[in-house]
C-alpha cells in the first residue's frame, strides 16, 4: 500500500529509497498531498544525489501546481543549484527546472 510506501522512505539503505521513489511516482497519482509532502521532506533531507535526484523525478510526477511545499522545494533547488556552497550540484537545479515545467504543463494538459 501506499502507507508501506511511506515508510520505506525512511530506510536507511539508499537503494530501498531510490525503489520506493521510483515506485510512488509510478503508482501515485498528481496532486496527491501525502505522496507529495513526504518526497517533498526526502529531497530537502536526504544528501544523497542519487536518491535527490529521484525525488526530483518522483515530484515531477505527483505534484500539482496547488503543492505549494513542492514548488517551493524545487524553486529552492534551482535557486541553490550554482551556489557550490549549498550542497546541491547543476544538475540538481537543471532536473529541478524540467520538473516545474512538467508540474506546470500539467495544468495546461489537464
Amino acid at each position: 500500500t501506499i502507507e508501506q510506501l511511506l515508510l520505506l522512505l525512511g530506510h536507511e539503505e539508499v537503494s530501498v529509497r531510490l525503489q520506493t521513489l521510483e515506485t510512488l511516482a509510478q503508482v501515485g497519482r498528481r496532486g496527491q498531498e501525502n505522496l507529495t509532502g513526504a518526497v517533498t521532506a526526502i529531497l530537502l533531507t536526504d544528501w544523497s544525489a542519487a536518491v535527490r535526484g529521484q525525488a526530483i523525478t518522483a515530484l515531477q510526477s505527483l505534484a500539482s501546481p496547488h503543492d505549494r511545499e513542492a514548488i517551493c522545494a524545487l524553486g529552492g533547488i534551482l535557486d541553490k543549484g550554482s551556489d557550490l556552497n549549498s550542497g546541491y550540484r547543476s544538475e540538481d537545479a537543471k532536473q529541478a527546472a524540467q520538473a516545474l515545467v512538467s508540474i506546470c504543463r500539467s495544468v495546461v494538459d489537464s
